[in-house]
């Protein structure tokens, strides 16, 4: 390894790996090492293999607890989804129902409905941290034939679309007011068998949000 080489070239005379692992599952590693002339004993390694025990359990709990609370938080969004879904009274109401739920599972900074039929695609609604003047540019703004036809192609399979970084949102819209993304998902929406209507498009200045 890379840096056992640089570790050795620096003085480091013995060295002790311990794998971190919970219900059969690696979760990583701790090591010690010395520049001494003393090496690693049975004693040492008993000890930091206890150590280890107890940090890859701890971590295990850790981890089971967030999957418990991002568990309860999707719960609770998808039925407050339901419940404004039964009040909403226009279209407006039901897009901002939706995707402001759908904001409290997936962190963002710009939350749009995309509608795609065979004629075109536009933007149905556009909300978030965006200036006004912004917003009401991009609302019903007709989406670029070239990405209408990426985005059709790519949703067609009914697959969400994640786009991790920059370059990734750079290749699927080159629309320069879009500019400011950093990642992406887009997720299409399919009303009948193999009848994609839009999709739904959560944005973000933060990449791998």
């Amino acid at each position: 390894l890379p840096f056992i080489d640089q570790l050795l070239a620096e003085g480091l005379q013995s060295y002790l790996a311990v794998p971190l692992i919970a219900s059969g599952r690696f979760l990583g590693g701790i090591a010690i090492g010395s520049c001494g002339p003393t090496s690693v004993d049975a004693r040492q390694e008993m000890f930091v293999k206890e150590v280890a025990d107890q940090i890859a359990i701890a971590l295990q709990q850790a981890w089971l607890f967030e999957q418990e609370k991002d568990q309860r938080k999707l719960a609770d969004a998808l039925r407050d989804t339901a419940v404004s879904l039964t009040v909403a009274s226009s279209t407006e109401e039901i897009y901002h129902a939706v995707m402001a739920n759908a904001g409290r599972i997936c962190p963002h900074d710009m939350r749009a409905v995309l509608r795609l039929d065979e004629n075109g695609a536009y933007v149905a609604y556009v909300d978030g941290a965006l200036p006004p003047q912004v917003k009401q540019e991009m609302r019903q703004a007709a989406l670029p034939a070239e990405l209408h036809q990426k985005l059709s192609q790519l949703l067609a399979n009914g697959e969400t679309i994640i786009l991790p970084d920059a370059d990734a949102v750079r290749r699927l819209i080159p629309v320069e007011a879009l500019l400011w993304i950093r990642s992406a998902i887009i997720v299409p929406v399919i009303v009948q068998p193999d009848k994609m209507v839009g999709a739904l498009a959560l944005a973000s200045q933060q990449p791998d949000s």
